[in-house]
């Protein structure tokens, strides 16, 4: 009689012990693991360019000056100390948790960083106008459209990248004649905003031949984040201003507080902000001080220079002027009951 043949397990699976460890993480809260899983995932595609989901039990090995290139690559990016530091730590947790394991060759001094400095300022803001800039300047790049729609949709919606680049075409409904497109952002919340009609036109035209649930805008997060540094070269915006993708979300909630004349709780929304301080560190950089209500304090404002302006020339002179002050004039005369 034949022997029977034993096979052992492989105990060593790397895809299985990372999700052993994320839902061990994710015992006190889903929220963490969410975010565990985020960091760890960022590292090995930056490191190994492989989805945790592709890794093999040698991708773990680490020297320092792999850790090195990764926290130049987040600084460089404009993340802020705070995050590159949780980020450092996520990813420190996992191969200490490796490490206990048989069968890792792991060199856990490589990831002894101390504490890390990040970028001095956030992301820095865009104004409308400059997104639209961006949008129409990349319509000559390769794949144009997808990544002219992108810009557009990343404005109006406020939502993140990692969002935006798992939209399809289900995520998009017409409600009462309005179209409207919903994510589920930081944090699992639910995140739905109206879009006008020509915007949903513009995404229809990218996804007409996708499948229902095909993300509809074929792009890898380095591709996207590429994009937005190589227009802001070629516009000459300069480098202190510190302009990433995330700096197209900036830009809508910057919008919103304009248009809404300075509307707290609408500005908030936007972001999908549980608290307004986060909402004001996306407006605070885009402040005008030029406009400071400080500085007309004993200046007597001289407007004789307008009456002898038809009033054509002063709608044309008006016109001219930046959004703020169009939305500025537009709230004063609504507020006096003049529309």
């Amino acid at each position: 009689m034949e022997a029977i043949k034993t096979v052992a397990l492989n105990t060593t699976n790397i895809q299985s012990n990372i999700r052993l460890f994320l839902d061990k993480k994710g015992l006190n809260s889903d929220q963490t693991r969410r975010a565990y899983e985020r960091d760890i995932e960022e590292f090995f595609i930056f490191s190994k360019n492989k989805a945790v989901s592709g890794l093999l039990e040698s991708d773990v090995s680490f020297s320092p000056q792999d850790v090195d290139k990764y926290l130049v690559h987040l600084s460089e990016k404009g993340t802020a100390s705070s995050t590159i530091n949780r980020k450092v730590v996520s990813v420190r947790s996992l191969m200490r948790y490796l490490d206990r394991l048989d069968g890792y060759d792991i060199n856990l001094s490589a990831f002894d960083t101390g504490s890390v400095k990040g970028a001095q300022n956030s992301y820095g803001v865009l104004t409308y106008e400059e997104t639209e800039m961006m949008a129409s300047r990349v319509l000559s790049h390769r794949n144009g459209q997808m990544k002219a729609a992108l810009i557009r949709l990343a404005v109006v919606t406020s939502f993140r990248l990692d969002s935006l680049l798992r939209l399809t075409k289900t995520d998009f409904m017409n409600q009462r004649g309005v179209w409207t497109v919903t994510t589920v952002g930081k944090g699992g919340e639910r995140d739905t905003k109206a879009i006008r009609d020509e915007l949903y036109e513009e995404i229809r035209m990218i996804m007409m031949f996708k499948e229902d649930d095909e993300p509809i805008f074929k792009l890898s997060p380095g591709t996207a984040l590429n994009m937005v540094k190589g227009l802001s070269e070629e516009m000459g915006v300069p480098k202190e201003r510190n302009i990433t993708f995330h700096s197209l979300k900036k830009a809508g909630v910057t919008e919103v507080w304009v248009q809404t004349g300075y509307d707290a709780m609408k500005t908030k929304k936007q972001g999908a902000h549980k608290n307004f301080s986060t909402t004001e560190r996306y407006i605070e950089n885009n402040e005008d001080f030029s406009q400071s209500q400080s500085l007309l304090i004993g200046k007597e404002i001289d407007l004789s220079m307008l009456d002898g302006l038809s009033k054509d020339e002063l709608l044309e002179f008006i016109n001219g002027m930046n959004r703020s002050v169009k939305m500025q004039i537009k709230n004063e005369i609504k507020k006096k009951g003049m529309a």
